[in-house]
């Protein structure tokens, strides 16, 4: 027999959900509710298990055609803040992103993002979706945040990160490639990531930007200078920049 229940005995009940719902968030250390934070975030990323961008077959065809890169290891103690926003950026647990040095004339392309401090820049760089070719992701960052066609030239450097917050830790990898422009004009598609996109000489890659990267107080950014400086003294070797 179905039971009839009163509008105020249906409110009381719904009101008790949203309560739990919210408590139980709450203790897990997040401080707005429908938000997992790391605990529950980290839990649920276990359960599902890796989802593999860039399988080690992927690599072997890279290595094969842009040669093999250079390893690079790097470690960086973030604050809470910083950690949470790399977390963050690990749609279906991504840990790489590609970075490229698009030499033009014997200057370098480098793009800001909105939250940058004044003369602060870097390379472009972006990450590979599930299933998505390698390349023609590399293709479509390069689009997106330069507004330039490009065509990738060598597998400079493999950058292996470890961000740290406490016990709490992410391997990231960072795939350093440097290309050349095919076509297109120096003007970002992607305006809501990046407010500018422009040519930087050496000069300022090793001095003004070096220092605005590493004035900044940001971890991400001094690692950026970190690799920034890796890639330059490469280029400088190889004729590429002087």
């Amino acid at each position: 027999m179905k039971v009839k229940r009163s509008a105020s005995y249906s409110r009381e009940r719904a009101g008790r959900r949203h309560s739990d719902r919210h408590k139980d968030t709450k203790t897990q250390g997040c401080t707005r509710s429908n938000t997992l934070c790391w605990p529950q975030r980290a839990s649920v990323l276990l359960r599902r298990g890796p989802k593999m961008y860039i399988s080690a077959k992927v690599i072997l065809e890279l290595e094969r055609k842009y040669g093999s890169p250079e390893e690079l290891s790097l470690a960086y103690e973030m604050t809470e803040r910083e950690f949470e926003m790399v977390y963050a950026s690990q749609k279906h647990g991504r840990a790489h992103d590609v970075t490229l040095f698009i030499v033009i004339g014997g200057r370098v392309v480098v793009i800001k993002k909105p939250m940058y401090p004044p003369g602060a820049y870097r390379a472009p760089s972006g990450g590979i979706a599930p299933g998505e070719p390698f390349e023609d992701g590399a293709r479509r960052e390069a689009l997106e945040e330069t507004g330039l066609s490009i065509s990738l030239e060598k597998y400079l450097l493999r950058a292996r990160v470890k961000f740290s917050n406490l016990s709490r830790v992410i391997d990231w990898t960072s795939h350093v490639f440097t290309a050349n422009r095919i076509a297109g004009e120096l003007q970002p598609i992607d305006t809501h990531e990046i407010v500018e996109a422009r040519l930087a000489t050496t000069s300022e890659l090793m001095n003004s930007i070096r220092t605005a990267l590493l004035e900044s107080g940001s971890t991400g950014l001094r690692y950026r200078s970190e690799l920034n400086d890796a890639v330059i003294r490469r280029l400088i070797e190889e004729g590429r920049l002087r």
